[in-house]
C-alpha cells in the first residue's frame, strides 16, 4: 500500500503542475494577444505623423530659398576661414621677419657697443701673435672658440658678472640693458 500511495501522490502532483502551467500559458497568451490587437487598432486621440523618407536632416519640406541661403552660408564660412588662415600665415611670416631683424639689430648694437670694464672681453689679450699664449689656452682646454648669437653672448656675460658677485644694477650698467632684463 505504501508503494501505491507514493505513485498516486506523484501522479497527482504532476497533473497539478501541468494544469497550473496550462492555465498560466493561456492567460499570458490572452494578455499579449490583446496588447497586439490594441496596438494595431488606431486610437482616435493620437494623430499619426508620417516620418520623412530621407535622412536630409529634416530639410525635405524646406523651401528652396532657405536651402540656397544655407549653401551660401556654408560657402561664406569656408571663405572666411580661408581668409583668416591666410592672414594668420602672413602674420607668422611677419613675426619671423621681425625676429630676424631684431636679431640683426642686436648684433649691430653689440658690434658698436664698447665692452664693459668688468667683462672678460674688455681685458686686453696678450698679443703674442696667432700662436701666442691666447691660442695655446684654447688648445690646452680642448675647447673650440665659436661666436655665439648676440642674445646668448649677452646672457653668458650677465651670468659671468652675476657669478663674480656684481649687483643687478651694476650688471645692467655694464651690459647696457635695462635692469628688468637682468
Amino acid at each position: 500500500m505504501l508503494l501505491g500511495a507514493t505513485v498516486l501522490s506523484r501522479t497527482m502532483f504532476i497533473v497539478g503542475v501541468v494544469l497550473l502551467v496550462t492555465i498560466l500559458l493561456r492567460r499570458t497568451y490572452k494578455f499579449f494577444g490583446m496588447r497586439a490587437a490594441t496596438r494595431q487598432r488606431p486610437r482616435p486621440y493620437l494623430k499619426k505623423t508620417p516620418r520623412p523618407a530621407s535622412d536630409a536632416h529634416g530639410l525635405t519640406d524646406t523651401p528652396v530659398e532657405v536651402l540656397r541661403w544655407q549653401v551660401e552660408m556654408h560657402d561664406l564660412g569656408r571663405n572666411l576661414k580661408a581668409e583668416l588662415d591666410t592672414k594668420m600665415r602672413v602674420l607668422q611670416i611677419l613675426i619671423a621677419q621681425a625676429k630676424q631683424e631684431a636679431e640683426r639689430l642686436e648684433q649691430l648694437l653689440d658690434a658698436e657697443r664698447p665692452p664693459a670694464p668688468d667683462s672678460p672681453r674688455s681685458q686686453p689679450a696678450d698679443d703674442d701673435g696667432p700662436t701666442g699664449s691666447a691660442g695655446n689656452a684654447s688648445e690646452e682646454t680642448g675647447r673650440t672658440t665659436r661666436r655665439l648669437p648676440a642674445t646668448a653672448r649677452r646672457r653668458a656675460e650677465i651670468h659671468a658678472l652675476a657669478d663674480q658677485g656684481h649687483t643687478a644694477a651694476a650688471i645692467a650698467e655694464a651690459v647696457g640693458t635695462p635692469i628688468g632684463e637682468v
